[in-house]
């Protein structure tokens, strides 16, 4: 699976632990439904401050505080050109949420952000 990921994080530095935590999600995740012509699957990935978090979740869910993940999967349906990978969506997450749910469930960064991204 390929994926983009964006760090909008001040000073930047989940590019490693959003690629190792998708390596994790891969290996646990169950694979989705094949697609024709689909030869691969990719998503984008956003780590963000809470102050945009914020506004996201504000925006998209009328709910007022920075949460941990959003997800925007592409529409069920979607058609994918042949030898293209599938799109699946959009995840993004809130850099400072979950490194203090990570502290709190004492868990490694990396297996929290894996949890959130197979959550997501």
């Amino acid at each position: 699976m390929a994926a983009l990921v964006y760090d909008l994080t001040t000073p930047p530095s989940w590019g490693a632990i959003c690629r190792r935590a998708l390596a994790a999600a891969q290996r646990v995740a169950p694979p989705g439904p094949p697609q024709v012509g689909a030869t691969a699957y990719s998503l984008s990935l956003a780590v963000v401050d809470n102050a945009t978090m914020q506004q996201l979740n504000r925006h998209y869910r009328g709910k007022d505080y920075a949460t941990n993940v959003l997800s925007f999967p592409t529409p069920a349906g979607q058609p994918t050109a042949p030898g293209q990978p599938r799109f699946l969506g959009e995840i993004i997450i809130a850099a400072a949420v979950a490194r203090a749910e990570a502290r709190q469930q004492r868990r490694p960064i990396h297996a929290h952000v894996a949890h959130l991204v197979v959550h997501g």
